[in-house]
């Protein structure tokens, strides 16, 4: 992928992606659930991988991107991911929690539904939320659209684009779940 990728490229490979996570959502609430309650969770994770998978595939094969996860970790680097999560648990949990509560009533009752089905199968829940789920956000959004669009559009439209990819991240994630991502951190050291 040496050339690069335009934005509308980037643009219809996420859009593609967002139709797979509409996919495997779909085979859980409508099919795992149903038909293996029991195993439902484990077929969830099993599906999400398999997707991810797919997907992975597809992106290599039609782009001909590389995907290396090794390039460029350190350990400094790793440490500084950590500490980041850490601080985004105390951000959200000790300081930003009283406004989203008058922001978002009911968000509370969603929090504590979604640490209860963490609790219950642990395991799993780490799996999907703190390790499928960054692994596919660094291989898509970092490594193919930062480094496509760096590729054929140089440094200054790549920082834009992440600054403003960052922003709409942050307000989605603080809108929709406030918490469940950090929550997973702390249903880890429950």
């Amino acid at each position: 992928m040496d050339a690069g990728i335009s934005l509308a490229e980037g643009v219809l490979w996420v859009l593609a992606w967002f139709g797979v996570m509409l996919f495997y959502t779909f085979l859980d609430v409508a099919v795992w659930r149903k038909i293996a309650p029991k195993k439902a969770r484990l077929l969830n994770v099993a599906s999400i991988a398999l997707c991810m998978a797919g997907f992975l595939c597809l992106l290599r094969s039609k782009s001909n991107y590389q995907i290396d996860l090794a390039r460029e970790n350190t350990f400094e680097g790793i440490l500084l991911a950590a500490a980041s999560a850490v601080l985004m648990y105390f951000l959200l949990d000790k300081f930003l929690d009283p406004v989203f509560e008058g922001l978002l009533p009911g968000s509370e009752d969603r929090y504590r539904e979604t640490l209860g089905r963490l609790r219950e199968a642990p395991v799993l829940g780490f799996i999907k939320v703190c390790i499928l789920a960054p692994v596919m956000g660094e291989i898509l959004m970092r490594g193919f659209l930062l480094g496509g669009l760096s590729a054929s559009c140089g440094k200054r439209p790549r920082c834009l684009y992440r600054r403003r990819c960052s922003r709409c991240c942050i307000l989605t994630w603080c809108r929709r779940s406030r918490r469940s991502y950090a929550g997973s951190y702390s249903v880890c050291c429950i």
